[in-house]
This record gives structure tokens, sequence and C-alpha cells, in this order.
């Protein structure tokens, strides 16, 4: 699979490690704003994450 696959592959992972990048860089404006609430910044991430992913 992985090998018929492997640009899909490439991409994703492309994707996840652009995501991760961005995840470091808002992760203490998310902190700062939600007043360090771990559920706010989890949603935050996910949605982050996904709009990503569906630009992608």
């Amino acid at each position: 699979m992985l090998i018929s696959h492997g640009n899909e592959t490439r991409k994703a992972i492309k994707i996840i490690m652009h995501a991760n990048q961005v995840l470091k860089g808002l992760r203490p404006l998310i902190r700062e704003n939600a007043a360090n609430s771990r559920l706010t910044e989890n949603n935050n991430c996910i949605l982050l994450f996904f709009s990503i992913w569906l630009m992608g």
C-alpha cells in the first residue's frame, strides 16, 4: 500500500510536518488566550490541523 500510494504518503507527511511547525509557533499564543485551558488548546490545534489538511 505505501509503495503504490507513495505520493499521497509523502504529501500527508509534508502536511503533518507543516502543521507541527505552525502549531509550535501558535502554541504560546493559544495557551495565553485560553488562560492555560487544556481543552481550548486541544480544540484549537485540532481545528487548525484539519483546516491545513483540507487546504493541502
